[in-house]
Formats: structure tokens, C-alpha cells, sequence
């Protein structure tokens, strides 16, 4: 009996053990995802949409609009599943925020003259209501690209304008350049989005077209926007000054204007409560309810990748730290406001096939939704989220299970060529891998995981593109019934204005809900009050800005802020890093000198772990960096792609997934050609040879041209995919055997597995002791 005692005893720990202990998908499928389940879960969804219906009457007092740039359905999709992965459960069954919200609907996103979208044109569909000619920026049918005289009769308002004109305070946040093509639709009437400095401004036009960063600085509704967070301090200030932060930068303008001097100027003589913060020790000093104007600067260009952010008192805030600065600003206003949250990060990352870190910004994005929705109150908060566009980003597979990595490689290989290929995809951009004369490059000793491995694309391309397809709209709160169906871009605007009641005619806001929405008035197209709803011609402003210059080293002040503007600019010392280091640096491409400059960020060109090109000299690596020990430890990928693809490509250290005392790539022909002197448009970065080709791919005869970034050769333990002759025998995938999942599922699950047999073995162990 007592050995029966025993063995029982011993039974119910082992049942307990494999309760807790054996991953959740295995013990709970079966008992959770049963008929029964999936009518329960539909009927708290109906719960849940009938209440969002509900609090979506009545009218807003705020609005709060979140652009994803780039977010199409299958990036949302994407981003799911990898967050609801982290989150420990298999997650194509975890939701985002926003994807609980009540209302959705999908929107057109082309432009006037263009089947697949800008993101300026479609910012300004977005912002202003009325669809525009791409690459131009808050104007109408009329405005011509790049044609300085057709702005001043093209000008339209946007949502900004309205907002002020009815006493609310504005805000933009982005981690991009707050000139970008986004935000800039907000405030500024262009021809170009290039022109976000002077110098970008043809000559002929300069007498008569400010840029992008004078007009939100000196020009309605610009000069007004209560907080601007985001990066490009480039465009701010004079090309003789150096930039705080990246002391060996210079200021881009040619004008000689400061701009930042020139902001805290005009708030200092309007006698605002105002003040300027360049990283996030002083971001964080920010009291908001002493605090009516803020500007907030935190890039030399766009802000670092949030999977390469700062998190230091030097770095940058998150995007969600900046929401909620944003509202506790502007929720002092009585009146309401309207708030502007993008992040435009997405769009880069997707420009490179970098479907890691593209996804790595929707996780961003959901942050600051929930941090928006923590501090406001539905019943007066109306809350949207769209994306300007989508791109040619697909997630695909065969019989993929559920539970599998979104990051890794599809459960089975190719059909066709036998060869492994990943879950997610691109339809064209630098990824195109037909570079071995065996074809598609084979991915079977890639970590296809990494955060900087590189998609493979069907079509070669410098950048990737922009796709047509329609994107969701996502809306809670007052008014947020209006957001249904297949929409135009266009009408986003105007349905926020009506529900925020700042449309021309808001007779309807005296009405109950259900009689209003029978007519939706549009906001105005004349020129309010206080509207500037056309491009004004230049003032002399030289001499207005002889005064800021000359008498700014003489205010006080103290009602500006503790950060006196007059020292923020200095730059802290060097530090020994790999960024000084110009051995460390991949290889980039320069520029074509006819074509635009681009916004998407420095490509990410990788040295093979490993792996060294033909004929290459190898050399010691250097051991010191600045990036946080977060990065360092894990020997991340560090590149900040803080400056455009063909822009300064300067302070990166190289990918290093090679322990500190194995040696690296030296330097390529092209580095040692360019060394000691300036390369066209400060294209200054050395380049590594070609890791396949062991090519320079900056040779006199393809100087113009980017070599194809390839995914890197995973360094890190992995097991092997396993197959003989994968053209004529099936491929045999290694599946752990508890998790049904692939060998890359995360290490908690793995742990779980280990102890579970482990435990299994010793009970067995045990039990044949007892008998």
C-alpha cells in the first residue's frame, strides 16, 4: 500500500509537471480551441463592438491621428504575430491595440497623376482632403512639381489650420525629419518635398518659395503648432555650424538663417512659455504644465530605428514617450486638440526589405497607442490610425504551422528549386538574390532571424517600392462611426473635422449624432480669418533675422526655458568608438547625381559573418563603442540609419556578430582612393568589398550603382536544416519535438521542453527504484 502511496503521489506530480512545464500550445489547444471556444470568443467580440458603437456618438473634443508610413494590411499582420510571439503565446490569435477598435475601413491611396502613392501626395490627401500630384506637399490639382509659381494659387488648409482656427492646440510628433513628407503636409505649401532646406531650392525660385523648414517656422499655421517632436536638426541651422550631437556634421542651410534661434526668438516676443530640447536627459526636464510651446530636435536627420535607439540620457525618447509628452502639453487647452502621431521608421526599413526592423516599428507604434489611450478618455478622445500607403510586402507559406517564428523560413522549401525561402517577402528592392549561378541564393545557413538579415525580393531594385493596394483605417471614439467601407484618402480629414466640430459650418454639433451625420459639410476651402491658405511671397527676412542674431545673446531667457538655447548647441566630447573608426564601416553606394535625395535611410550593406572576401586583408577589429550595453552585449547590428541612404553615412560601427578578437574586412580600393579628401555631396563613408563578388562596389565603372545587400550567415548555434538532394528528395525540416515548431522558437519555449523531459526522465527513474 505504501508503495502504491508513493506511486500515485509521484503520478500527481509528474501531471503537475507536465502542466506546467509543457508548452501552452500543446496542453491547451485541444481544451481551448474547441467549438465551444470560438462561440465564446465571437460573442465577446459582438460585446465589445456593440460598446464601441456606442461610446462612438457624440462629438470630439480631441483627436488624436497615428500614421504607420507604409503599414499595409500584411505588415499589421506581420506585426502581430511577432508581438504576440514575444508575449510567449503563438500569435496569429493576438491583437494590437488598434485592431481592437470598433470601426475599420480601407482607403484608396493613389495620388492625382500617380496609381501607386507618395507620401507626400497621399499626406496631403490625408491632412488636407484633396488628392495632389506626387512629390508635392499641401497642394491642390493645381501645384506642379518642383514649379515654385504654381504654389501660390494651389494652397490648401489642413487639418492643423482648422484645429487653430477653433481655438485648439496642435501637435506633431514623428520619428522622422519634421520636414519630412509626412508631417510637412501639415503646415507647409510646396512644390517639392525635397525643398527642406534652402538648399534644395533651385535658384530661380529661391526669391519666391521658402522651404519646408522656414514656412513651420515663420508662416501659418506653422509658427503656431503648440509641440514639434521629431528629428533633422540639419535643416534648422546654417551650414558654417556644427550639430550638437553629431559634432563632425555641419548645418545644411546656406542662408545662413538658425532657425532654432529664430524659433525661441518668436516665442520669447510673444511672451510664450516655451523651450527647445535636443536629447532626452532634457526631454525629460520638460515640465508640460509649465510648458505651452515645445520643439523637440533629436536627430541630426530621421531619429535612430527603435531596435537601435539611444535609451541613454543622450539618445533619443521613444515614440511613445513623445506622445505622451505631446498630450500632457496640449490637454491643458480647454478647447481641445489635435495631435499628429507618425511613425515613419516603417517605411525605411521596408525601402531596405528589412521586414525585421519594419516590424520592430509597428511594435513602437502599438506603444504609443496604448500610451494615447491610457491618457485620454474615449468618451471625448477620437482616436485614428491609417497608413499614408502600403508596400510590396507579403507573408506566405505552405502548411506553415501555427506558433512558427513570422521571421524565419517557411516550414518546407521551394518546390521548384529546392531551397528554403522565408515566411515573409518582398515583390521587388535590394533583396533580389539571383547572385549565384545556381540561382536564388540558398538560405539554409542564414539566421533568417537576424534583425538585420535582408528579405529576398523577385525583382532587383535600388529601394524597394511603394504598393497600390488600399490601407486600413482603424478609429474609436466620438465620431468614429464615420469610418466604414471603401473610402478616398480625402475623406479622412473631413470626417475628422466633423467630428472634432471644426468644419466651416458646424450647425451639426448642436444635434444629436444619428440626425447629423445625414449631410457632413466640408471643412472650408476659402481663406478663414486666420487661415494662410496660399504660399505668401518671401519677406525680406534677412533683415528681421539681423535682429534675432544680434540681440539673441542678450535676452533673458528664463520664461523660455532652462535649456538657454544660446549653449545648447555644444557638442559633448568625442568618444572612442567604432564610428570613428573607418575601418569598421560596410560598404555604401553614392548617390546618382540626377536623382532625388533619398528619405529612406542608409542601406544596410553586411559583412559576412565569418566569411571573408577574395583577396581581402584582414585586420583586427575595434573593441570600443557608444551604443548602450543593451547593444553591445548582443553584438547587435548598430547602424542608427540615421541619415539618408546617400547622406553622410558616417557614424555606424559594422555589423558584429565575429567576437572582438577575430579580424574584419579592411578597407576596400575605393576607401583607400578617397581617403584625406571630400567625396560629391559629402558622400564620405568607406566601402567594403562586395561580401560574394569580393568586387568594389564603388569602382569607377559603377560608382552610380549599390551593390545588393545579402542576408548574413548566421554565426550564433543553429541546427541544421536538414536535407540530402532537396531537388529530387522532399525536405525534411528539424521540428522540435514537444513544440511541433521550428528550431529557431525562442528559449523559454525550448527550456520548457529540456525540463519537461528532464523531469519525465528522473520520475521514471524514480518509479523503477520504488518497485
Amino acid at each position: 500500500m505504501a508503495v502504491a502511496a508513493k506511486e500515485a503521489l509521484l503520478l500527481m506530480v509528474m501531471m503537475l509537471e507536465i502542466v506546467l512545464f509543457l508548452p501552452p500550445t500543446l496542453v491547451s489547444a485541444k481544451e481551448e480551441e474547441n467549438r465551444e471556444f470560438w462561440y465564446s470568443q465571437a460573442k465577446s467580440q459582438m460585446a465589445e463592438l456593440f460598446e464601441g458603437r456606442r461610446s462612438s456618438k457624440g462629438y470630439a473634443k480631441n483627436v488624436i491621428l497615428f500614421v504607420g508610413d507604409g503599414m499595409g494590411l500584411s505588415t499589421v499582420t506581420a506585426g502581430r504575430i511577432l508581438k504576440g510571439q514575444r508575449l510567449g503565446q503563438s500569435g496569429e490569435r493576438y491583437r494590437l491595440s488598434f485592431e481592437k477598435f470598433p470601426f475599420v475601413a480601407l482607403a484608396k491611396t493613389y495620388n492625382l497623376d500617380s496609381q501607386i502613392g507618395d507620401s507626400s501626395a497621399c499626406a496631403t490627401a490625408l491632412m488636407c482632403g484633396v488628392k495632389a500630384n506626387i512629390n508635392t506637399v499641401g497642394l491642390d490639382h493645381r501645384g506642379i512639381f518642383e514649379d515654385c509659381k504654381s504654389a501660390y494659387a494651389a494652397g490648401v488648409p489642413s487639418l492643423v489650420d482648422w484645429a487653430q482656427k477653433h481655438g485648439k492646440s496642435t501637435g506633431i510628433v514623428t520619428n522622422t525629419r519634421l520636414t519630412h513628407g509626412t508631417p510637412s503636409a501639415l503646415y507647409a505649401k510646396t512644390p517639392s518635398r525635397y525643398w527642406e532646406d534652402d538648399t534644395k531650392v533651385p535658384a530661380e525660385s529661391q526669391s519666391a518659395c521658402k522651404d519646408i523648414a522656414r514656412q513651420l517656422v515663420e508662416n501659418q499655421p506653422g509658427r503656431n503648432i503648440n509641440v514639434l517632436l521629431g528629428g533633422g536638426r540639419r535643416h534648422w541651422i546654417p551650414e558654417t555650424e556644427h550639430d550638437p550631437e553629431e559634432k563632425e556634421q555641419m548645418g545644411r542651410r546656406a542662408d545662413g538663417l538658425n532657425l532654432l534661434d529664430a524659433w525661441v526668438h518668436d516665442k520669447k516676443m510673444r511672451g510664450l512659455n516655451a523651450e527647445y530640447v535636443w536629447n532626452k536627459a532634457q526631454f525629460d526636464g520638460v515640465d508640460p504644465r509649465h510648458t505651452d510651446f515645445l520643439l523637440g530636435l533629436f536627430g541630426y536627420t530621421h531619429l535612430d530605428f527603435e531596435a537601435d535607439r539611444n535609451h541613454g540620457p543622450e539618445g533619443d525618447p521613444s515614440l511613445s514617450e513623445m506622445t505622451k509628452k505631446a498630450i500632457e502639453v496640449l490637454r491643458k487647452n480647454s478647447e481641445g486638440f489635435f495631435l499628429m502621431v507618425e511613425a515613419g521608421r516603417i517605411d525605411h526599413a521596408h525601402h531596405h526589405n528589412n521586414a525585421r526592423r519594419a516590424l520592430e516599428e509597428v511594435d513602437a507604434l502599438d506603444e504609443a497607442v496604448l500610451t494615447a489611450l491610457n491618457l485620454t478618455d474615449a468618451k471625448d478622445t477620437l482616436v485614428v490610425l491609417t497608413a499614408d500607403h502600403s508596400h510590396v510586402f507579403t507573408i506566405g507559406g505552405h502548411n506553415t504551422p501555427r506558433g512558427h517564428p513570422v521571421t524565419d523560413v517557411d516550414a518546407e522549401v521551394s518546390d521548384v528549386d529546392g531551397k528554403p525561402y522565408t515566411i515573409l517577402l518582398y515583390g521587388n528592392g535590394p533583396g533580389y538574390a539571383h547572385s549565384t549561378p545556381a540561382g536564388r541564393q540558398d538560405l539554409t545557413d542564414f539566421n533568417t532571424q537576424d534583425i538585420n538579415f535582408v528579405q529576398q525580393a523577385a525583382v532587383p531594385k535600388k529601394y524597394e517600392t511603394h504598393s497600390g493596394e488600399d490601407v486600413p483605417v482603424y478609429a474609436q471614439g466620438p465620431g468614429s462611426y464615420l469610418f466604414s467601407g471603401i473610402i478616398e484618402q480625402t475623406y479622412i480629414p473631413h470626417a475628422i473635422a466633423y467630428a472634432l466640430c471644426i468644419t466651416e459650418d458646424n450647425s451639426h454639433c448642436g444635434k444629436e449624432p444619428e440626425d447629423a451625420c445625414r449631410s457632413l459639410p466640408a471643412p472650408s476651402q476659402g481663406k478663414g480669418k486666420d487661415q494662410d491658405v496660399s504660399l505668401p511671397p518671401v519677406l525680406d527676412i534677412h533683415s528681421v533675422y539681423e535682429k534675432v542674431v544680434v540681440h539673441l545673446p542678450d535676452q533673458d531667457y528664463s520664461s523660455v526655458g532652462k535649456h538657454d538655447p544660446r549653449t545648447a548647441y555644444e557638442p559633448f566630447p568625442i568618444q572612442d568608438s567604432p564610428s570613428n573608426d573607418l575601418n569598421s564601416y560596410p560598404g555604401h553606394a553614392l548617390a546618382s547625381a540626377h536623382e532625388p535625395e533619398s528619405d529612406y535611410g542608409r542601406a544596410p550593406v553586411f559583412v559576412p559573418a565569418r566569411h571573408s572576401a577574395p583577396g581581402a586583408e584582414l585586420q583586427p577589429t575595434s573593441k570600443s563603442s557608444t551604443i548602450s550595453n543593451q547593444y553591445a552585449a548582443s553584438n547587435s547590428y548598430s547602424d542608427t540609419y540615421n541619415n539618408g541612404v546617400h547622406e553622410d553615412p558616417k557614424h555606424f560601427p559594422a555589423y558584429s556578430p565575429i567576437p572582438a578578437d577575430e579580424p574584419v574586412l579592411s578597407r576596400s580600393p575605393t576607401e583607400e582612393r578617397n581617403q584625406g579628401r571630400d567625396l560629391p555631396t559629402n558622400h564620405e563613408s568607406p566601402t567594403a568589398l562586395h561580401p560574394y563578388t569580393g568586387q568594389d562596389p564603388l569602382s569607377a565603372e559603377d560608382a552610380n550603382s549599390a551593390p545588393a545587400p545579402m542576408p548574413i550567415p548566421a554565426t550564433t548555434s543553429r541546427r541544421p536544416l536538414s536535407h540530402t538532394t532537396p531537388a529530387t528528395e522532399d525536405f525534411q525540416r528539424s521540428i522540435d519535438p514537444w513544440t511541433s515548431r521550428g528550431v529557431s522558437e525562442s528559449f523559454s519555449s525550448r527550456t520548457n521542453s529540456h525540463r519537461f523531459i528532464t523531469i519525465t526522465v528522473m520520475f521514471l527513474i524514480t518509479l523503477l527504484q520504488i518497485q
